[in-house]
């Protein structure tokens, strides 16, 4: 096999495809490769497990900007993979160097999508906020 046909495959969303990008002599470098690369698809379509095969197989995420990868995850409200990227060292608090948004700012932005308020009462500091669901 050679080693555009899993690449094409997983830009369209076959994430199970890094194993066979992994088995290729020169698959872990070629799922780094830019200007998107395949670890940047397996953020776009919340595959964790091919994230973790990845690292697993002696790999690393170095190529992704981490703090970015996080926002877009959360944009797309992928909730396993902010943790994931969190676990892995992505900045919570990393502001999009054009546009300022952080990744708390990603996850709200979305048209559509139920949101959590922070709700602080007045007579107890901030450090006893309480996070409600509000649909």
């Amino acid at each position: 096999m050679d080693r555009d046909q899993p690449l094409r495959g997983t830009r369209g969303g076959r994430t199970d495809l890094v194993f066979e990008l992994l088995k290729l002599p020169d698959g872990r470098a070629a799922v780094a490769k830019r200007p998107v690369s395949a670890l940047q698809w397996f953020v776009y379509y919340s595959a964790v497990t091919a994230l973790r095969a990845v690292v697993e197989s002696g790999g690393d995420l170095g190529s992704l900007d981490l703090g970015q990868e996080l926002g877009n995850a959360a944009f797309c409200g992928h909730w396993k993979m902010c943790d994931y990227l969190l676990a892995r060292g992505a900045d919570a608090n990393h502001a999009h160097p054009e546009t300022g948004e952080t990744p708390l700012y990603a996850t709200l932005s979305k048209a559509g999508r139920p949101y959590f308020s922070l709700r602080v009462r007045p007579t107890q500091g901030p450090d006893m906020a309480d996070l409600g669901w509000r649909p």
